[in-house]
């Protein structure tokens, strides 16, 4: 479409992520108002609006019209972007964005049902058996969840709140996830997990396979904000799943959606929450 209508696509990279780190990888999250404080929804619009008006100058086109395009979050992002500066961007298109997803503006379970139902329509009694495995998931020891989800080095009595934590958050966003993508049904991943799960229903391990791939075991020594690393093969790891950035990536996410909430809040007069999942 745009090599038809013969136009410029320029995807900005939003402050905080990738390369763009405005005091290092390190030092931008410190959790103070003038760094990591800088991350904000307010912020990010304000860089884009920016960019386009630089852009604009520098190809000498500045009576063309701007489209912001989006999915998801960034058609939140687009949407907001069109609402904040009209007279920068001309039309935006937002694909699958939670517009209204924000305390106060509707339920936050409502996803969780409509991928509740999927589950139940695709695989009927996959949701009572999902049920019974995160109960059996509260209910363990260290020992036991150690050998279930084959730890690297066992998990010790004081790690268990937040591993447990760690993968209820994980799996709550994976089995959800798998709704969005589940269609066809032939190659639903809904189906798929429900089989895994079924495959060992009322055991405490009915959920690993969907977390600890086979010939890998889960890390609980790298149990930092950004959750825990899968590491391939045996101990002596040959690479892991995690790191610097992708603990700067979550550390950046979760200050994009508090600054999201906040711009939401400020923008109700006008207008009507990845986790990482190891791989």
């Amino acid at each position: 479409l745009a090599k038809e209508l013969k136009a410029l696509v320029v995807f900005g990279e939003m402050r905080f992520f990738g390369d763009s780190m405005p005091f290092g990888e390190d030092e931008s999250f410190r959790p103070d108002p003038t760094h990591l404080g800088l991350l904000s929804v307010e912020q990010a619009l304000a860089d884009d609006a920016s960019l386009i008006l630089k852009m604009k100058e520098r190809y000498d086109t500045p009576g063309s019209p701007v489209v912001a395009l989006g999915g998801s979050l960034a058609g939140t992002l687009a949407y907001m972007l069109r609402q904040k500066y009209p007279h920068v961007v001309s039309m935006a298109l937002a694909s699958s964005a939670p517009i209204l997803g924000y305390p106060d503006l509707t339920s936050p379970f409502g996803w969780y049902r409509v991928a509740t139902h999927t589950y139940e329509s695709q695989a009927p009694g996959c949701p009572a058996a999902v049920r019974r495995a995160f109960s059996t998931l509260l209910a363990a020891g260290a020992p036991q969840l150690s050998r279930a989800y084959n730890a690297c080095t066992p998990i010790r009595p004081t790690q268990l709140p937040r591993v447990v934590g760690w993968l209820v958050a994980t799996l709550t966003g994976s089995l959800a996830a798998r709704a969005e993508s589940a269609y066809p049904l032939a190659r639903s991943p809904v189906v798929e997990a429900c089989a895994t799960v079924a495959a060992a229903s009322g055991s405490l391990s009915a959920f690993a396979p969907l977390v600890v791939p086979h010939g890998s075991c889960l890390d609980v020594s790298r149990l930092e904000a950004t959750g825990l690393a899968v590491r391939p093969g045996s101990l002596a790891a040959r690479g892991r799943v995690g790191g610097p950035k992708t603990a700067n990536k979550a550390r950046a996410v979760a200050g994009q959606l508090a600054g999201v909430e906040l711009v939401t809040r400020s923008m109700r007069r006008c207008v009507a929450r990845p986790r990482l999942v190891p791989a």
